[in-house]
């Protein structure tokens, strides 16, 4: 496992192949990876275990993503978070990434810039 750039990964879309495709390279890559298709799903997933990291998409039927990664940052404030859209974003939503100290990305979400983004974290960067 990765040590160095925190081992436990949440990854949450709907979309069956982005969610799969994520946790493959992720695990390639030395990380332990979960996935979940909803937020509610992705709620019981971090009752049971702590995550260093939740990448999440923000379109999903059930729950916003920014909702839920909110409720996972009251929960767990050191969390590393990622929120994921195919859609154009706006300053509102960089704004409410900001102040839940979440990256935002737009979809495709290449697995060097999930890399580069915990290896930031982890140094501090």
């Amino acid at each position: 496992m990765n040590d160095q750039l925190g081992t436990h990964i949440l990854v949450v879309d709907d979309h069956r192949n982005t969610r799969h495709s994520l946790a493959i390279g992720l695990e390639d890559h030395g990380f332990a990876v979960d996935t979940a298709a909803t937020a509610a799903e992705a709620w019981l997933l971090t009752e049971r275990r702590p995550y260093d990291w939740v990448v999440c998409d923000v379109k999903m039927p059930d729950v916003n993503g920014f909702e839920l990664v909110q409720r996972i940052r009251r929960r767990w404030p050191a969390i590393g978070l990622v929120l994921m859209t195919a859609s154009l974003l706006t300053e509102a939503d960089h704004a409410r990434a900001f102040a839940l100290d979440a990256a935002l990305l737009v979809k495709p979400v290449l697995l060097a810039t999930l890399l580069d983004l915990f290896a930031r974290r982890r140094s501090g960067a």
